[in-house]
């Protein structure tokens, strides 16, 4: 072609049959092919499909705007300072498209619903921004940034998959407002602070998460959120694992947590969790970390080789374990202390070093048919003021005593076991020890004005 006619519906090259790329919009074309490096800071509605080449942007503002039934497809998106790609209504679709920028990569606003597909961006301030309405759907997008990958805002939604995401400055994924975007599939190889930051009313869903490496806590979660966080693997938090604090109020399952430098899950404030499913291993600190005034239900938790409390229970926290797992901790299985209350069932805890379980300070825990075995010390010490009510509970098999109470503590245990074979079952230091329907192996100590009663 020499020229180009009017209303033009056939391919057209630019440049070559039209000189820019205004141009060839300004004439009506439906399909451009670019040939080599043009200039952008155009406003784009379809219908228009545009492919190849390479789009230059302005030093500030965006690459291309685009709205309705365009596509782009196999473009460079060019700016050295500004911004990429801003998609303002209707379903515009980016196809294999790579962006390198040095401001935001791209903007979904208002009721906006892109397609992304294959997109490539190495190279950005931030990613994608999603806010007002905007549901983008997406599937493969790498995203290399200076700040955050993804932010979700306001009552945005939207899909996004398969997802390999290296943050900056800021979260990998940030989740503020009401927004209720979902995410299944993504890889955050690296951040340098969190990886995952929810807040405000927000209510993602979050699936198949893999976090290898952050600066500070993989996944916090604030105000009054309630995502749903599901199937995931993090590895090497600089934080906690997952942090929980304020009104949040997630739905926490079928985690993984690997040598994290804080606690597994570390939930605070009055947080309210549902925890189903998770594993903690080697943590530097505690597996799992509850204190402030929270609540929650915490079911089937397993912590290996923490280095401090493989649960600890702290402050005025109020809550509810079954089925929890605790194995080889450099400190206490399960410490409940200050003004905590526990109530905690079906407990297998084995190999620590020290107390396997430590009830102290003001607190009280309500023991259900556990185990507390194989342990390198006591198996259960109840200090201070603290109080333990066990029912239907095995201690036995321990280095040392089975139970210790001392100080002003009380403990009542009914049915079960208390077995030591080379020390005391029970030894009572000034405390009280209440024991019915119990089976006991082993010597009984007594000193001071220690209270025993046994039937």
């Amino acid at each position: 072609m020499s020229g180009l006619p009017e209303n033009v519906t056939d391919s057209v090259r630019v440049p070559g049959d039209q000189p820019d790329l205004a141009s060839a919009l300004a004439a009506g074309a439906t399909s451009i092919v670019l040939e080599g490096a043009v200039t952008g800071g155009l406003q784009v509605s379809g219908p228009v499909h545009i492919q190849g080449g390479r789009i230059d942007g302005p030093a500030d503002g965006y690459v291309l705007e685009l709205s309705g039934d365009v596509h782009l497809e196999g473009v460079n998106i060019v700016s050295e300072q500004g911004k990429g790609l801003k998609l303002t209504d209707g379903s515009p679709r980016v196809t294999g498209c790579t962006l390198e920028v040095g401001g935001l990569a791209m903007a979904a606003t208002g009721d906006a619903t892109p397609v992304l597909r294959n997109v490539q961006v190495p190279r950005c301030g931030n990613g994608l921004l999603c806010e007002d309405n905007a549901a983008p759907d997406v599937d493969q997008l790498v995203v290399v940034s200076g700040g955050s990958c993804v932010l979700c805002n306001n009552t945005s939604a939207g899909t996004f998959r398969n997802l390999g995401l290296v943050g900056g400055a800021f979260a990998a994924i940030q989740v503020s407002d009401a927004a209720t975007p979902h995410f299944e599939g993504v890889a955050v190889a690296m951040a340098q602070r969190g990886a995952i930051f929810i807040r405000g009313t927000s209510a993602p869903v979050m699936e198949q998460m893999v976090v290898q490496q952050c600066g500070l806590a993989a996944v916090e979660i604030c105000d009054q959120a309630t995502p749903r966080f599901q199937a995931a693997l993090i590895q090497k938090a600089g934080g906690s694992g997952i942090f929980v604090r304020d009104e949040a109020r997630p739905t926490i399952g079928g985690v993984r947590i690997e040598g994290c430098a804080l606690s597994g899950i570390e939930v605070k404030d009055t947080a309210d969790p549902t925890v189903d499913g998770v594993e903690v291993h080697e943590p530097t600190g505690s597996g799992l970390h509850l204190h402030g005034r929270c609540t929650g239900t915490y079911l089937q938790i397993s912590v290996q080789s923490a280095t401090l409390a493989g649960v600890e229970i702290a402050e005025h926290a109020k809550v509810e374990l079954e089925g929890v797992r605790l194995f080889g901790g450099q400190a206490s299985g399960l410490w409940v202390h200050e003004h905590a209350q526990a109530e905690v069932l079906e407990a297998d805890i084995r190999h620590h070093r020290v107390d396997a379980i430590e009830v102290s300070g003001d607190s009280l825990l309500r023991l259900e048919d556990s185990i507390v075995t194989e342990n390198r010390s006591i198996g259960i010490g109840v200090r201070e003021r603290g109080r333990l009510e066990a029912e239907g509970c095995t201690c036995s098999g321990n280095d040392a005593d089975a139970i210790v109470v001392s100080g002003s503590g009380q403990a009542s245990w009914s049915g079960g076991v208390l077995a030591a074979a080379e020390r005391a079952a029970f030894a009572i230091d000034h405390g009280k020890l209440v024991l019915s329907g119990v089976k006991t192996t082993g010597a009984a100590r007594a000193v001071g004005m220690a209270e025993l009663a046994q039937s």
